[in-house]
């Protein structure tokens, strides 16, 4: 619910703008994700200890040895509440004739998320918990001297400033430049985040993957505890929901600079320069992990396939592991962009719009696999995995000149119905490939690195001369890291890219007047109309040198088909 009221005055060379406005967010949400229980086997059962590739997932179905499994109690819904207050004023200042400048700044209130009933819970890392003597211990709210809510208000302001200027007075060339910064808000999700201890997601885990099962199937799910259950340590032997309570907001700035020059026949061309960076971005469990076991411990080898070993190297071994929900503040990004727009305004029928963009993107947190070490963020400092560096798009529309008030009128008798009304439109787009993220067949790590990464071959070019479908890349330059050792490969490979992808849809259409009130459209599309095919990404998987994976480097198969669609209208 968004409530807003504005006010706009003029004075001398002064447009002021003052908006106010309060937005009430409510979600109210009932998801209990495995009722019945969820249940995982994987090949550690039935495989040689210590060797991996020797066991199957189905054949420890098959014996019920449950390597991991998931029940979900969920008696009740949850109903949460929160609240942003924004009080913004925005001056445009005409200095002279040709010369703009606009400045502004809001002032935004977030209030923390709450739940009507107080059925809130997270884990607070200052709190001794009684089952071990370590910091973390489950918390409730509105109980022993907490909060309704585990965050403060928080208050931020958003400057803004642009200027617009026409050299030389000229009224067909414009000069832009831009700066702003913005904070986002304490988010609401529509899950039931934080409410362990009156929600339960009971977790079972193998004490070792290779050596026993979490239970046997056979034998029904182990017995779980009634809830609510707001103990201290109720919490322990789960992946715990862990709430920020920094009060750190995600911060954007940008920047941008842009030329525009109005050209004959209608046409407008743009270009541009951009950056935009962030910090304490929220991240999800791929990205942040507060209960990470720091990857000096590798050295422990096979000890770490005993998880109680395992979970004594962590900073708070009471619990399996937190979830933190996509909001853990602590991600980085940076982008740079130079963009042309050649842009023509509707004239004579037709009407185009070309843009293309050359961009930069690094992150530390961006997938696809996650990150590999967590306590060291400048390693995982790398090109963002879904940025494309080049894209060009192009979009049409235009009225074939034949008909009534058109250029060329061809028939005055019935045949004109049949020569005026037509139309063609399309889109096309041209993108280059997303970085390559190249990753190892396997991972025996004892399960402490989630997102292991390959080596890099010194000396090895990883490109090829030619590449194609038979090589897209050469994966002689990379190596398969030694058991319980990390990678020394980026996140994300600065020069290897995934195929450049196409795709151009086009539109015919002829539209009947029958009279005033009443017409009739028949369209033909054609999605992928020229029936070209993208070749799918190369396989990024290398294996050991003792069984590589023979298809390494290689595109099998591509995507893509000609789509026609035919459709009637009638309007009246």
């Amino acid at each position: 619910l968004v409530f807003t009221n504005a006010h706009a005055l003029k004075f001398n060379k002064h447009n002021v703008r003052l908006v106010g406005q309060y937005a009430r967010y409510q979600v109210n949400t009932f998801v209990p994700r495995y009722p019945s229980g969820s249940f995982q086997f994987t090949s550690g059962l039935t495989s040689l200890p210590g060797i991996v590739n020797t066991g199957h997932a189905f054949a420890s179905f098959l014996l019920g040895g449950v390597e991991s499994a998931q029940l979900s109690q969920v008696p009740s819904p949850s109903y949460f509440r929160a609240s942003r207050w924004l009080a913004a004023a925005q001056d445009t200042w005409e200095i002279r004739p040709g010369l703009t400048f606009s400045f502004g700044a809001s002032l935004a209130v977030f209030t923390p998320r709450t739940e009507k009933y107080d059925r809130q819970s997270t884990i607070d890392l200052s709190v001794i918990n009684p089952a071990n003597g370590r910091p973390g211990a489950l918390i409730a709210a509105n109980r022993n001297g907490v909060g309704r809510s585990f965050m403060s208000s928080q208050a931020r302001l958003d400057p803004n400033a642009s200027v617009a200027w026409n050299p030389r007075g000229s009224k067909k060339d414009i000069v832009r430049f831009g700066y702003a910064m913005s904070y986002q808000g304490i988010p609401v999700y529509s899950s039931q985040f934080g409410t362990q201890g009156f929600n339960g997601y009971s977790n079972f885990y193998s004490p070792n993957s290779q050596l026993a099962s979490a239970f046997v199937l056979s034998g029904g799910l182990p017995p779980v505890k009634p809830l609510p259950d707001l103990r201290p340590e109720a919490a322990n032997d789960t992946v715990a929901d862990l709430i920020d309570r920094s009060g750190l907001l995600p911060r954007y700035q940008s920047a941008s600079a842009s030329y525009e020059r109005e050209l004959p026949l209608s046409f407008i061309v743009t270009g541009g320069f951009g950056v935009a960076w962030g910090k304490d971005l929220y991240l999800g469990n791929g990205g942040a992990d507060p209960n990470a076991i720091p990857l000096e411990n590798l050295k422990y080898r096979d000890s770490l396939n005993n998880i109680q070993f395992s979970r004594s190297l962590s900073p708070y071994p009471q619990f399996l592991g937190f979830n933190v929900f996509s909001s853990w503040p602590s991600g980085r990004y940076r982008r740079e962009t130079v963009s042309v727009r050649v842009e023509k305004r509707l004239s004579q029928g037709l009407s185009m719009n070309a843009y293309y963009e050359f961009s930069r993107q690094e992150d530390d947190y961006s997938g696809p696999y996650g990150v590999q070490d967590y306590y060291n963020r400048k390693a995982e400092w790398g090109l963002t995995a879904y940025n494309s560096p080049h894209h060009l798009s192009l979009t049409y529309q235009y009225e074939l000149p034949f008909g009534v008030n058109k250029p060329f009128m061809a028939y005055a008798d019935w045949r004109r119905f049949l020569a005026s009304g037509w139309a063609v439109s399309g889109i096309s787009s041209v993108s280059s490939g997303e970085p390559l993220a190249i990753r190892p067949q396997f991972n025996n790590t004892g399960g402490l690195v989630q997102a292991l990464r390959v080596n890099v071959v010194p000396g090895a070019d990883p490109t090829v001369p030619d590449p194609g479908p038979d090589l897209w890349f050469n994966p002689d330059a990379f190596s398969h890291p030694a058991d319980f050792t990390p990678g020394d490969g980026p996140r994300t490979h600065p020069a290897l890219r995934n195929p450049t992808s196409q795709n151009h849809d086009l539109s015919l259409s002829k539209r009947f007047a029958i009279d005033r009130e009443r017409t009739v459209e028949l369209s033909a599309a054609g999605f992928n109309f020229l029936n070209h095919a993208n070749w799918n990404d190369p396989d990024v998987v290398i294996g050991p040198a003792g069984s590589p994976n023979v298809n390494a480097g290689k595109i099998i198969g591509s995507r893509g088909g000609r789509v026609i669609q035919l459709g009637l209208r009638f309007s009246f």
